[in-house]
């Protein structure tokens, strides 16, 4: 689907979610033009696989192979890093977060919130930590 068509993402997105419902957080995950299979053990991940290819040939999808990554132990995907172990942080995403200049003004700190926060729940007391610049956002306070 082509990507200048108003409305297309969310029109894919919402196809590919009726497609594959019945597999849908149980062994896929589906965000824009990504189709995650996820699975414990190699031979899950072949019937996983096989489940998903199924479904997408009942409703008549294509898939361009060129596209594929086949059993991955670890993929990055949306600033994580997906593996065996669980879900991480992307160590570039960290280091801009490490090597963000400090803010000057409420847009500055507001941007650096904005990156700093998609990690949040990999920081312990982010919130508490945060408070300072949560405040700098408050209107009528001064900006120091």
């Amino acid at each position: 689907m082509g990507a200048g068509l108003a409305g297309g993402p969310g029109t894919f997105n919402g196809a590919m979610n009726t497609t594959l419902h019945p597999l849908l957080r149980k062994c896929v995950l589906v965000f824009f033009d990504y189709i995650l299979v996820f699975s414990k053990t190699l031979e899950d991940h072949k019937q996983h696989l096989k489940e998903v290819l199924q479904l997408l040939r009942r409703d008549h999808w294509k898939v361009k192979r060129s596209k594929c990554a086949f059993g991955q132990e670890q993929l990055t995907y949306l600033g994580h890093v997906v593996s065996a172990q669980g879900v991480a942080t992307e160590p570039t995403k960290i280091q801009a977060v490490q090597r963000w200049t400090t803010p000057a003004n409420v847009k500055e700190v507001r941007s650096f919130l904005g990156l700093a926060g998609y990690y949040h729940r990999f920081v312990r007391n982010f919130g508490i930590i945060a408070r300072p610049l949560f405040q700098l956002l408050k209107k009528g306070v001064p900006f120091v």
